[in-house]
């Protein structure tokens, strides 16, 4: 055992180096560095320590620092007395295994542990296994009574806020766990992840990197991954300030008509705006009257329905791709005017309405009008094939480094997978669909979709990859019909039998992305944004849930992209 005197030798080591980092991390002046170094001198000399001697000050500090452990006591504070109670009231109780450990753990540090603690310990692992972690949080935190400081309680209690979404208490839990037995890996680990999860990348990286060292012989696999995805989120955060010039470039290309960009407005305001429209000569373009009558304007005698704004019909992706499409390729205008389905739509949201002039092809004078059915229009392939076509695009280096690193903020346990879903030097396409919803897909798959600036959303192929990743509910068997015919989700069909909310310490806000899993299912049928917290849906049990989201089945779910 070390004696009080080396126990000093080893705090005058800390100080000294303490006092040292200070300088080097801008705590102090350069203007402070004669009286510091004259400070770690007369500590050097007094207690006959020698700062320079790696072994000795590694033996000191541990891998760690004063100030982190100073940290870590500063967090016990207010919990030693809450533990020291606890204890008492076992140990009053009758118990002679908390007695022992309330006698005998005169180091806690060491994690002196009973047999009652670890009792706790095993049934938090119990309940961990079973995702129950709020129990498992509380189990771990009765066996932390019984031994405050005990690194592998810390540790595990970390992994189980960590799993509830619970960030910052794992990190306070991991760090007192790396303090307290800085050999101890698992804590080491646990640290990374919280921090990676809170958003600081380079404490992460230091976290797995320490984790790396302690385990010797370069670390283990798992260690080294979660310092690997640490590390090219630090690179990435870097390489985001910085942006691509030729990137910029390239998209300050579409502003001008002329060959790879946008149709020239003024020949589209003609193909929109108006007139009878003769036939169209030879080689010229085909008779786009009806069309105009389609879009409420002209054919003869304009009347109410009137040309719509056509800055607002062009600031929508799918229609200024839909035009580009028509003015590149006639033929396309042809098929599409002799499309029947799309005749009747324009009778019935156009130019129809003013009496049987529309019915008889005049244009007519313009009802009410109105806006067509896009999943409608959807379900014609002709129509749809105009639509998609051409719409797909890639998507710039520095745009890919943000998607990756908001992914990874809104669902942090996507953080290890990342780079097997979009690997750094891959090539996402972004697609625009209808209603303002963009989807990134990589290699022709769907990944991601958003819907303007709302949270981005996973493709249910990548939940069912990473089933573990995202927060998630359950409905009972009866909505399942429901959901699965793109019914709005209500609160009822998660609050009654068979439904699942979330525990009290993992509630999901209004906003927040979900995964919905049916009862008796394995895989989710439903991912969607909440438009209520899963607090007031227990509180309320009526009302929408989800009401734009993408389930098992449905279009995105289907959609096949060339």
């Amino acid at each position: 055992m070390a004696s009080a005197s080396d126990s000093k030798k080893r705090l005058a080591l800390a100080i000294i180096d303490f006092l040292s980092t200070s300088l080097k991390d801008g705590t102090l002046t350069s203007e402070d560095a004669e009286s510091i170094e004259v400070a770690q001198s007369c500590i050097a000399d007094t207690f006959h320590v020698d700062p320079s001697d790696k072994a000795a000050m590694q033996d000191a500090i541990g891998g760690q620092s004063l100030l982190s452990i100073y940290g870590v006591y500063e967090k016990l504070k207010g919990k030693s007395s809450g533990s020291a109670a606890a204890t008492s009231s076992t140990s009053g109780a009758g118990s002679s295994t908390s007695g022992a450990a309330k006698a005998g753990n005169t180091d806690p540090s060491q994690g002196g542990t009973g047999a009652e603690a670890e009792a706790f310990k095993s049934k938090g692992n119990s309940a961990m296994a079973a995702k129950d972690y709020k129990s498992a949080i509380e189990l771990y935190s009765k066996a932390l009574n019984l031994s405050p400081l005990n690194p592998i309680y810390l540790s595990n209690r970390a992994a189980a806020y960590s799993a509830s979404h619970q960030h910052a208490e794992a990190s306070t839990d991991a760090e007192m766990a790396v303090a307290a037995n800085p050999k101890y890996t698992k804590a080491w680990s646990r640290l990374g992840l919280a921090r990676f999860a809170m958003g600081d990348a380079k404490g992460s990286m230091e976290a797995y990197q320490k984790g790396i060292e302690f385990e010797g012989n370069g670390g283990s696999d798992a260690m080294k991954r979660g310092y690997e995805t640490a590390k090219k989120r630090v690179e990435e955060e870097k390489d985001a300030t910085h942006e691509d010039e030729a990137d910029d470039v390239e998209s300050a290309r579409g502003g001008a008509g002329g060959p790879g960009g946008m149709p020239d407005l003024s020949s589209l305001a003609g193909m929109f705006g108006g007139g009878g429209g003769g036939a169209g000569g030879g080689g010229g373009m085909p008779d786009l009257s009806a069309l105009a009558g389609m879009m409420g304007g002209g054919g003869r005698g304009g009347g109410r329905g009137g040309m719509p704004d056509l800055s607002s019909i062009m600031s929508n992706p799918m229609f200024a791709n839909m035009a580009q499409n028509l003015m590149s390729n006639p033929d396309m205008m042809n098929n599409l005017m002799s499309n029947p389905r799309l005749r009747q739509m324009a009778e019935r949201f156009g130019g129809g309405g003013g009496g049987g002039a529309a019915a008889e092809g005049e244009g007519g004078g313009g009802g009410g009008g109105g806006v067509p059915d896009i999943a409608s229009l959807m379900q014609d392939p002709s129509i749809a094939e105009m639509i998609s076509a051409g719409a797909k695009s890639k998507v710039k280096s520095s745009v890919q480094r943000a998607i990756r690193t908001k992914i990874i903020e809104t669902y942090p346990l996507l953080a290890p997978h990342i780079d097997e879903l979009i690997p750094k030097k891959s090539q996402l396409d972004l697609l625009k669909l209808p209603d303002r919803v963009t989807l990134y897909a990589l290699d022709n798959q769907p990944l991601f979709w958003q819907h303007m600036d709302d949270p981005i959303i996973p493709h249910l192929r990548v939940v069912h990859a990473f089933p573990k990743c995202f927060s998630s509910l359950g409905i009972d068997r009866g909505a399942i019909r429901f959901v699965l015919s793109g019914a709005t989700l209500m609160a009822p069909g998660l609050t009654s039998t068979g439904g699942r909310l979330p525990d009290e310490d993992a509630q999901l806000k209004e906003g927040d992305v979900a995964v919905v899993e049916a009862e008796g299912k394995e895989e989710a049928c439903l991912v969607g944004q909440l438009r209520m917290g899963t607090e007031e849906v227990k509180e309320k049990k009526k009302g929408v849930v989800i009401d734009m989201g993408h389930y098992l089945g449905d279009g995105l779910w289907n959609m096949t992209i060339d």
